[in-house]
């Protein structure tokens, strides 16, 4: 089975695999699924993400964007050769919750980013409604990519929340990741083929 044009036909067709399929995959075929899913990450959501960046400029938004969305692709691509990124992952999740989580507030910061570079950028369409419409482009972009553990379903929720400004969800939702992620061995069984099972039967897939 050629699996990157599986994995990228069945994404097209919206046929994800279900638990019986990984059921009938060697470890090595689920990891190759895995990798590939990741790699999706990188056509339309990223280009979702680039467009905040490029037109609300620099700020807290941009940067909260770019690391939550690189959650997925940092924990799936590399699995078919083995690696998880175990480290990079923790580390952009922690960046993202000190962002989130800080006393001047998030929100506050992003609306005083928003008005600085309009008035930088001698740009009136900077402004907040813009953000809420690339917003909810990014997040419903990311909520098309697949999702085969548990934890892959958070980073997709994050995505969801963040692209919607809903901050403090986003936050709650980090920090359970945040928690799975703080015990590899935990960490690891949930992006195995059993782990992938298990989660798609809970989910009735």
């Amino acid at each position: 089975m050629d699996i990157e044009n599986d994995v990228l036909d069945r994404h097209q067709r919206g046929t994800p695999y279900s638990s019986t399929d990984f059921e009938n995959m060697t470890d090595d075929e689920h990891a190759a699924v895995l990798s590939h899913s990741g790699n999706i990450q990188r056509g339309a959501p990223e280009e979702a993400m680039l467009a905040i960046q490029r037109k609300l400029g620099g700020g807290i938004y941009p940067f909260a964007v770019e690391h939550t969305g690189d959650l997925y692709w940092r924990t799936h691509h590399a699995r078919m050769h083995g690696r998880s990124e175990h480290d990079e992952v923790g580390k952009k999740i922690d960046k993202v919750l000190r962002t989130l989580k800080h006393p001047y507030g998030f929100e506050r910061e992003m609306k005083e980013n928003i008005t600085n570079n309009s008035t930088v950028m001698k740009d009136p369409s900077i402004h907040w409604d813009t953000a809420v419409v690339l917003g909810k482009d990014y997040a419903n972009r990311h909520n098309k990519l697949p999702v085969y553990t548990y934890p892959a379903s958070l980073m997709v929720q994050a995505t969801n929340h963040l692209g919607n400004m809903r901050f403090g969800a986003t936050t709650a939702t980090l920090e359970h990741l945040q928690e799975l992620h703080s015990n590899e061995d935990l960490w690891e069984q949930l992006h195995s083929r059993q782990g992938s099972i298990d989660f798609l039967k809970s989910q009735g897939k």
